[in-house]
């Protein structure tokens, strides 16, 4: 029904700000503060990263393999806290993912975009690097590193320009801006 999604500006980084009842804030943290130190450093990374992010993205930013990546996960799956499609992972639900994304510092949250962005640049083969330049882009200027949010962001718009997307290619441009 996609009644709790909330749309999103990607390239922009604006995001819609949901308010989470106290109960149901405490409850969620009180889950996440019985999770073993490994899973709470995944499931950070899997909140911030907004949108369903592959195995071999996150083993980059964690410094591990993918099959350990992926046993992680799986813990965080059983604890309905992670859902897995298509092997990639996303939080189960959004308020999971306001929760942790609250919980961590402005700092930690910083970190983690700059490492999702190597990550994602890393991980991506050079011919399907264009089609990720806009996540790549986005994760850069939240991380702080505009250099690459310029660069990813220019390499974004003219994929988008390339596939007549101008609205898109627009708002890569506007995220190098």
């Amino acid at each position: 029904s996609r009644e709790w999604v909330l749309p999103a500006n990607r390239a922009s980084g604006e995001f819609r700000q949901v308010d989470i009842p106290r109960s149901v804030r405490d409850a969620i943290g009180l889950r996440l503060t019985r999770l073993p130190d490994e899973l709470r450093q995944l499931i950070g990374s899997i909140a911030v990263a907004a949108r369903p992010v592959a195995a071999d993205v996150m083993a980059h930013m964690h410094g591990t393999s993918r099959l350990r990546v992926a046993a992680m996960a799986e813990g965080l799956i059983e604890r309905g806290l992670v859902d897995e499609q298509e092997g990639r992972y996303r939080v189960a639900h959004m308020l999971i993912g306001e929760a942790v994304r609250s919980s961590l510092s402005t700092a930690r949250r910083t970190e983690l975009h700059r490492a999702l962005s190597l990550g994602m640049e890393a991980a991506a083969s050079p011919k399907r690097l264009a089609e990720r330049a806009g996540d790549i882009a986005w994760h850069a200027e939240w991380g702080g590193d505009h250099t690459r949010a310029f660069r990813f962001a220019l390499l974004a718009s003219d994929t988008a320009a390339a596939q007549l997307a101008f609205e898109e290619a627009q708002s890569y441009l506007a995220l190098a801006a």
